[in-house]
């Protein structure tokens, strides 16, 4: 009879230890990420396992920890990434099963700081995209030819001239600055792409606007050819500029055309002749050469 009455005794412990149990079990009611950056430069790296979430559970109870800790402690924590080579906004997401956070994390333009040491100063793609193709006897790529062609430029908007900035940062790595590199302009022009002369300071605005690292062709630029050599503005010594760096400009020889519209994205395409008309480019436009 002991024995029996020790048994229901002891079942009856278990079944109050199990309810209590499951009365305090903890539900996770709610995530919250602290101590997290919100703004990032173009090509900074994310350490994810560093954030760090605070969770709240349906009893009031708080508990933070590194998101690294959390996936050692459990096994349905994941998350999103950012992508810092793209500008912008993004939306960065960590996850705890169904219940998940949301942050926005702002991606801006990487500046050099004052006193890095510049490693490169490279032209704008596409205009190393036009210079191979240009080169080429026999182009079929995009079904259009540029061969022996002088690139042309139109006057009814800006052409977009951005070149890339390499440098090294704090901690030695290289950098790339992609936005408002500091340039300054030098200007030949001519009536034929072999005759071309120097144009005075004073008087390149008559033919060329530069704001910034965009140019408008003036009316009375029309029809000419025109050298821009773009350099890399170190007046102020703002960077370590080495004395064997290989180049810190790049040259370009463009022929304007009146009512021109400058295209982008187009893999070596140049000039729109009317901008009302779809695909009608001042390129000649075959499948072969």
């Amino acid at each position: 009879m002991k024995k029996k009455l020790l048994a229901v005794v002891i079942l009856l412990a278990l079944a109050v230890t199990c309810v209590f149990a499951a009365c305090t079990e903890k539900v996770l009611t709610e995530l919250k990420i602290v101590d997290f950056e919100t703004e990032y430069m173009q090509g900074d790296s994310i350490d994810y396992g560093a954030i760090k979430v605070t969770a709240t559970y349906d009893n009031g109870n708080t508990e933070t920890k590194t998101l690294g800790e959390w996936k050692s402690s459990r096994n349905d924590v994941s998350n999103t990434t950012v992508d810092t080579s793209q500008l912008g906004n993004q939306t960065f997401k960590i996850l705890f099963g169904a219940v998940e956070v949301s942050q926005t994390v702002t991606v801006t333009p990487f500046y050099l700081a004052e006193g890095s040491i510049v490693s490169g100063f490279d032209q704008p793609s596409f205009l190393t995209v036009y210079a191979n193709k240009s080169t080429q006897t026999n182009n079929t790529d995009a079904d259009f030819s540029v061969t022996n062609r002088v690139y042309e430029v139109g006057n009814v908007n800006k052409l977009i001239l951005e070149p890339s900035l390499r440098g090294l940062d704090n901690e030695h790595n290289e950098r790339v600055q992609t936005q408002d590199v500091p340039t300054v302009l030098s200007l030949k022009m001519g009536e034929t792409s072999t005759a071309l002369t120097a144009v005075a300071d004073s008087d390149v605005a008559t033919y060329v606007v530069k704001d910034g690292n965009a140019y408008k062709f003036t009316n009375e630029s029309a029809g000419k050819y025109f050298e821009l050599t773009v350099s890399l503005d170190n007046a102020d010594n703002y960077y370590v500029v080495p004395s064997d760096l290989e180049t810190t400009n790049f040259t370009i020889l463009v022929n304007v055309v009146a009512n021109g519209y400058n295209a982008y994205d187009q893999m070596g395409l140049s000039v729109m002749n009317d901008a009302s008309v779809l695909s009608y480019w001042a390129e000649v436009w075959q499948a072969d050469v």
